[in-house]
């Protein structure tokens, strides 16, 4: 069985993706379960070569997050906010690990704060891209962009993770 993630044409052998996520031996079964459970996975179907798809993260909660505080900002000032909220995620992941080793956290709340950052990445990621075409079409570079302007990143993010991987 492998894992597709939603915005990439990556897969995953279950293996490979419960090393990523930090899981080993006797747990996949139950984790697989976790994920099915949780919505965290999607079943492609009879047909798909027995593939699941990983789904990145909440687009609703992570357009929210970047909206409000990316909303009126131009580009580059997104960009650092999304950079900062990597950083972030990251401390906080560690913070969590620490309290595994004490047993205070489970894994759950690491695979959850992993999700979250490699979905932040995918976006900044996408939001450079669609962002830089756009400013080429603008005079000054430290205009604001149509996105920005309107207050649609929301919208917009959600836009990006309905495509369709290329």
């Amino acid at each position: 069985m492998t894992i597709a993630t939603k915005d990439t044409e990556e897969y995953y052998t279950i293996k490979d993706a419960l090393v990523r996520l930090g899981m080993h031996g006797e747990n996949a079964a139950r984790t697989l379960h976790r994920w099915r459970k949780s919505g965290c996975i999607t079943d492609l179907g009879p047909g798909s070569g027995h593939r699941v798809r990983l789904e990145k993260c909440s687009v609703d909660s992570l357009a929210a997050l970047l909206e409000q505080k990316s909303s009126g900002c131009n580009y580059l000032q997104s960009r650092t906010v999304a950079e900062t909220d990597a950083g972030t995620l990251d401390a906080k992941l560690n913070n969590v690990m620490v309290c595994m080793q004490e047993g205070f956290a489970n894994m759950a709340q690491v695979q959850e704060i992993i999700v979250q950052r490699d979905a932040l990445a995918i976006v900044c990621t996408r939001l450079e891209c669609e962002l830089s075409a756009e400013k080429q079409k603008t005079a000054k570079l430290n205009e604001k962009c149509r996105f920005c302007d309107t207050g649609k990143i929301a919208d917009f993010i959600k836009q990006i993770f309905k495509r369709p991987a290329r």
